[in-house]
């Protein structure tokens, strides 16, 4: 009797290891899935949505070593609102810029520079880079001449790796006219799509 129970033990006991191996299994494959399913619902989105501003530039005289003529700049402020604990990535933008008079032909011989771009309301300048901008994802210009009175720029870029907004959530549109010596003010249309997602914020 003795030696049956012992074996009946050691059998139970060989069926609980085995049994504890497989539990095991399981519960590390259903941490494993429950750890993808929160990668893949870490992101928000992406979600999209249409944009146009309207600016009129003629600027002021602008005395800066190197510059001539009239300068000056314009900033419309989009504002998202992304859940609690969340942050603002924008992942691509397209569309088109337009520019020109808003009243008469630009003189002979006459020209202005035109630009538009995209930026976070993160501090000018880069740590990385002398001369850069961090802050700034998107940047078109173009230039209107008495022979080229209008012009057009159409664009499409990917943009993930620098757009990620500030904490205040905010993207900044900036239109800008330099060097403008057509004594004329400049009509502007930056008018585009924005595709973006709200991501949680590290740690």
């Amino acid at each position: 009797m003795p030696r049956k129970r012992a074996t009946a033990d050691a059998s139970v006991f060989r069926y609980r290891r085995g049994a504890g191996r497989e539990h095991a299994s399981l519960d590390s494959n259903f941490t494993a899935g429950c750890m993808s399913q929160n990668e893949l619902m870490a992101n928000l989105g992406p979600y999209s949505t249409a944009l146009n501003f309207s600016v009129n530039l003629l600027g002021t005289p602008d005395t800066r070593p190197g510059t001539w003529g009239t300068a000056d700049f314009a900033q419309n402020i989009a504002t998202f609102s992304p859940p609690a604990e969340h942050l603002v990535r924008i992942l691509r933008v397209y569309g088109d810029f337009i520019g020109w008079p808003e009243s008469g032909v630009p003189p002979s011989g006459s020209s202005c520079e035109i630009g538009w771009g995209l930026k976070s309301t993160k501090p000018d300048g880069s740590a990385r880079i002398s001369v850069g901008y961090d802050n700034s994802f998107v940047w078109l210009q173009n230039v209107i001449t008495s022979v080229s009175p209008a012009c057009r720029a159409a664009f499409d870029h990917d943009v993930g790796t620098g757009g990620l907004l500030e904490s205040d959530n905010k993207m900044v549109s900036q239109t800008f006219v330099a060097l403008n010596t057509t004594g004329l003010t400049i009509h502007m249309e930056p008018t585009f799509v924005v595709v973006y997602q709200f991501e949680p914020v590290a740690g």
